[in-house]
């Protein structure tokens, strides 16, 4: 393929080597665009790369995939038949690294390196500080590392005497044997890691503060997405969406039965307007009595926890399954901040006044897989980078935003974990139209001519820059 960028430019830096950086950087590469793919783990794959440092948030040991194996991958490569109908882990990061070797990209890839800093430059380019203070210098910087970094935690965490973690440093249900557990919220984490430690657990409750609508992987016999594939696009824009998600409630309802059910409190919310629940097995583990359903936590004194509906219990370990901040830590807050998970951004992908400094996979998606809609932002991210996309004027993001904002207001259910929300097939045919629409702006401003990429080119420092690192 022909070099879109020419010799001597400043390379991208992509933030995150699991599935929205890689698909990031195998764009990246095939258009020809210099770029430094750095994460902080020792391997590649993100989440799905095992690792027993704390702090770092990973697949733990026994975890399947919620999204079926035909849709949890790039569309350009397939994952292996022989791997399970809900991949494990391995195989997830098994084949995260064969995409990165079939692609021929893993020179580009930097492990074990952290980005400490993220500063702009007078002239668009951007100052990059990695631990143990080396400074780079990049055209534009990619932030594809995910929104799995900073916990979130109730109030009363700090009142509890016992062992305390966070779903983030889950690892291994061994270390509960025996002992009287409590998981704390009904999302994915929070219900599989339930359902897990409940096999090594002498006791394990379940403290739910809110009801989910819950799916099982299989729906008589077949993958749930077989059941409930997001509808097209134009279904969207043209039902009102409440009519919409009541009618999906009630197919819910009679696929599957009352959500309330085995003690479960009954979701105060239509089908669609948070994320749901997926988890295998949950209703067999509070069936057989190995998994108990708790309200929400009321006050907790040294290892007893009492509950909105008065009852008591003493347990030995809490583990926290509510949640993360969504961070850049890399980056002054004057910059950017997702404060409450409200994600201010183009497309999900621009920040207006700096329009160099984009983002992949900065959302919360409801549908069965994820992967779509990074391979859409990345696409775009690329074309913007490569000269062939051009975006529109300030003003009209800045507008753009505004609805994208109040579309979820008024679309899902109040909270963080919603402000970050998209339906799948939406933002993917609109990042798709989006493309063509910025493709059109960019060749009318050449005139007909070459695509220029916006990486510029490397003009003679006034001051020298730091000598050339060592790969």
């Amino acid at each position: 393929m022909e070099r879109l960028a020419p010799r001597g430019t400043l390379p991208v830096c992509v933030i995150g080597a699991g599935v929205s950086g890689l698909a990031t950087a195998k764009y990246l590469h095939q258009a020809g665009i210099p770029f430094d793919c750095i994460d902080e783990r020792d391997s590649v794959g993100g989440i799905w790369a095992y690792t027993e440092r704390p702090g770092i948030t990973c697949a733990w040991r026994t975890l399947n995939s919620n999204s079926p194996r035909g849709t949890y991958a790039y569309h350009d490569f397939p994952m292996p038949d022989h791997y399970a109908d809900f991949p494990s882990g391995a195989e997830v990061c098994d084949y995260l690294n064969a995409y990165v070797d079939h692609f021929g990209f893993r020179d580009h890839i930097e492990l074990g390196r952290r980005v400490e800093r993220v500063e702009p430059r007078p002239d668009g380019t951007w100052d990059v500080t990695l631990d143990g203070g080396e400074a780079r210098r990049y055209a534009a910087v990619v932030a594809a590392n995910g929104h799995h970094h900073e916990p979130r935690y109730p109030d009363y965490a700090g009142d509890f005497t016992g062992e305390a973690l966070h779903s983030q440093d889950y690892r291994h249900r061994e270390r509960f044997l025996g002992k009287r557990v409590m998981v704390v919220g009904l999302g994915n984490s929070g219900s599989q890691i339930a359902v897990d430690v409940s096999h090594a657990a002498e006791h394990t409750l379940l403290s739910v503060r809110r009801g989910a609508w819950i799916l099982p992987h299989l729906i008589r016999g077949k993958p749930y997405n077989r059941w409930l594939s997001p509808p097209p696009w134009w279904v969207y824009r043209f039902t009102p969406t409440r009519l919409l998600n009541t009618m999906v409630s009630l197919y819910v309802r009679l696929l599957l039965g009352p959500p309330d059910r085995y003690g479960l409190p009954k979701p105060d919310h239509r089908f669609g307007e948070t994320i749901p629940t997926i988890c295998e097995g949950i209703h067999d583990r509070i069936a057989n009595g190995r998994l108990m359903v708790k309200p929400a936590v009321a006050r907790i004194e040294d290892q007893r926890v009492t509950f909105a509906d008065g009852t008591e219990e003493v347990v030995d370990a809490i583990i926290y399954c509510t949640g993360y901040h969504t961070t850049f830590p890399f980056l002054d807050r004057r910059i950017f901040a997702a404060d409450e998970n409200w994600i201010r951004l183009y497309k999900r992908a621009f920040l207006p006044d700096y329009p160099t400094l984009c983002f992949v996979g900065a959302f919360q998606a409801i549908g069965p897989s994820f992967v779509p809609v990074f391979e859409a932002q990345a696409r775009l991210v690329v074309a913007y980078l490569s000269g062939e996309y051009a975006l529109p004027s300030q003003e009209e993001m800045e507008r753009d935003i505004a609805r994208d904002l109040a579309m979820i207001e008024r679309t899902f259910v109040r909270s963080p974990r919603n402000n970050y929300q998209v339906d799948t097939t939406v933002i993917i045919h609109d990042l798709e139209v989006e493309l063509k629409r910025g493709r059109r702006r960019a060749a009318r401003r050449r005139g007909g001519a070459r695509p220029v990429p916006v990486v510029a080119d490397e003009p003679e420092p006034a001051d020298p820059l730091p000598a050339a690192r060592s790969r």
